[in-house]
C-alpha cells in the first residue's frame, strides 16, 4: 500500500460473493487518498456499502440493488504490518467499535450470495429482500463489471 510497507490491505471473500473488477485498485487509491492519517493509526477499514444482494436458481439469477454498512464482501482493513491482528480477528458488523471506517456509497462494488446451501446465516434471510430478475442491462453490468457469467450460473445450478 504504501513505499515503506508499513501497511497492508487485507479483506476476506466468500466463494460465491463477487467483488467489481476495479476492488483492488480502489483500495490501494482510497487507503491513500489522504482522507484518514493512516500513518498514525494502527488500523482503519474501508467499507463500501452499495452492492447487490443476489439469488440464483436454475431458472434465473435475481437481485436487489441495496446499501449495507459492514457487510463483509467489500470491505477492508488497513494494518500496520506490524500488528498482530489481521481482520480475521475482527467480526466485520463490529469494526467500527475497534477502528474508524470509511463507508462510501457512489459504486455499486460487491454481489452477495444468498441461497439454500449457504454456509451462514445469509440463507435465513432470504425473506427480507425484494428480488428481481436481471433485466438485460444488469446483466451486462454483472458480466463487465463483476464477470459473472448470468448464464454459466444458471447452467451450474442446474448441474447441482
Amino acid at each position: 500500500m504504501d513505499a515503506a510497507h508499513a501497511h497492508s490491505i487485507q479483506f476476506r471473500l466468500d466463494d460465491d460473493d463477487a467483488v467489481h473488477r476495479t476492488f483492488v485498485e480502489r483500495l490501494k487509491t482510497d487507503a491513500t487518498a489522504g482522507e484518514i492519517d493512516y500513518a498514525s493509526k494502527p488500523r482503519f477499514a474501508l467499507d463500501y456499502a452499495r452492492g447487490y444482494a443476489i439469488r440464483p436458481s436454475v431458472e434465473e439469477l435475481q437481485a436487489e440493488e441495496l446499501v449495507r454498512n459492514l457487510w463483509t464482501p467489500a470491505i477492508a482493513a488497513v494494518f500496520k504490518t506490524s500488528a498482530k491482528n489481521t481482520i480475521m480477528n475482527f467480526g466485520h458488523h463490529k469494526l467500527d467499535e475497534h477502528m474508524p471506517v470509511i463507508s462510501d456509497w457512489d459504486t455499486p462494488m460487491f454481489l452477495r450470495s444468498f441461497h439454500d446451501a449457504n454456509d451462514s446465516a445469509s440463507a435465513r434471510e432470504l425473506d427480507r429482500f425484494k428480488f428481481t430478475p436481471l433485466t438485460a442491462q444488469l446483466q451486462h453490468h454483472f458480466k463487465t463489471d463483476f464477470k459473472v457469467d448470468v448464464d454459466l450460473i444458471r447452467q451450474m445450478w442446474t448441474e447441482a
